[in-house]
């Protein structure tokens, strides 16, 4: 029987790895820029930011090691990229998972089982207890004849590169968000030094022509509209600081820290130094190997696979079980070649009407 089990088994692995696919698979769309990878007039040794395989330190190529520091802060400690790898994580764990239920499943039981009887002779009510012991292991599997647990897998597999290329795009636009930020801040910076100077000079312009007017040289007219221009230059020094504080509390969230908690490092910023400037160099493949672009093509291959899925959700599912083990009524029984007990289940199954929750 043993031997029987065996190669039914083995004929079912061999029909669940031959057995067809259903449903449609995926091809990529079609866009304007398929296929095309070249670049143009890129200078040698330039930092490509949309490298699909890696994040490569683009933010290096500023000169800027107070940028770098930032973005690396940015990396290590903001809580939404923390959140996507984790997500990543899971989607590899619910891989494994689907891949697991392509193969064999094995069990081992070992159970006690007490019962009591009772039942009447000769009108006198009579009880007996038995005890039970059994262990056995159990294999089931499923012949996947027309490739619903393999489009599983595929579809958790594109759900893999879904999540990565998600953490990718979330990546880049934070250290973007960060470069923005650290660039407004200087700039920031250098308009409000700007505006003091504006209102140093305003200041000054006033006292001379007060001086003029208290002479008999100009006209009061003179002394109110310097008066203006000075109100004028004064009004916009606020706005500049409230734009900078702002400025530097989102430099704050950004590298997951409480808003105007790193007064020290925001205000020791320097500025910022000069940037080279930016070569031309437009990739024809450019929306390709954008990370977000490449999550959304994902989804759609995931949802393509899983209409495969329902497909061939509409079609038998042949699924083989079996049972050996040994069954007695003492625990030392167990050990008996003779208690030995075995099932073996050929089973197929197919839906036949289910109100139209398959279509």
């Amino acid at each position: 029987m043993q031997k029987t089990l065996t190669i039914s088994f083995a004929l079912l692995v061999a029909l669940g790895i031959s057995g067809c696919m259903l449903g449609p698979d995926y091809a990529r769309p079609q866009t304007p820029v398929y296929g095309t990878q070249a670049f143009f007039n890129t200078p040698a040794g330039w930092i490509d930011p949309n490298n699909p395989d890696a994040i490569g330190p683009w933010w290096e190529s500023f000169g800027d090691p107070v940028t770098a520091d930032l973005v690396r802060l940015a990396l290590e400690n903001n809580y939404d990229l923390k959140v996507a790898a984790a997500r990543v994580a899971e989607s590899e764990a619910l891989l494994r998972q689907v891949h697991g239920g392509r193969l064999p499943h094995v069990a081992y039981a070992l159970d006690r089982n007490r019962s009591k009887n009772s039942f009447f002779m000769l009108g006198t009510p009579i009880s007996s207890f038995t005890t039970v012991y059994s262990q056995g292991f159990s294999v089931s599997y499923i012949a996947d004849l027309f490739g619903k647990l393999r489009r599983s897998e595929q579809a958790a597999y594109a759900d893999l590169l879904t999540s990565e290329n998600t953490r990718q795009a979330l990546a880049h636009s934070l250290i973007a968000q960060v470069v923005r930020t650290r660039t407004q801040i200087a700039t920031q910076r250098r308009l409000l030094n700007i505006a003091h100077e504006n209102i140093k000079s305003r200041k000054e312009t006033l006292e001379i022509v007060e001086r003029r007017y208290d002479q008999g040289l100009v006209p009061p007219l003179d002394v109110h509209l310097a008066r203006e221009n000075l109100a004028d230059v004064m009004s916009l020094e606020p706005r500049i600081r409230q734009a900078l504080i702002l400025a530097q509390h989102s430099l704050d969230v950004l590298v997951a820290r409480a808003p105007a908690s790193s007064e020290v490092l925001t205000g020791a910023l320097p500025d910022i130094t000069e940037i080279s400037p930016i070569p031309v160099a437009v990739p024809a493949a450019l929306l390709d190997r954008r990370p977000d672009v490449r999550a959304a093509e994902m989804q759609l291959s995931a949802a393509t696979e899983r209409v495969g899925v329902n497909i061939a959700a509409m079609f038998p599912d042949l699924t083989f079980s079996g049972t050996w083990g040994t069954r007695a009524d003492s625990f030392r029984g167990l050990g008996f070649s003779d208690m030995d007990v075995y099932t073996a289940v050929l089973s197929l199954a197919t839906p036949v009407f289910q109100g139209g929750s398959l279509k």
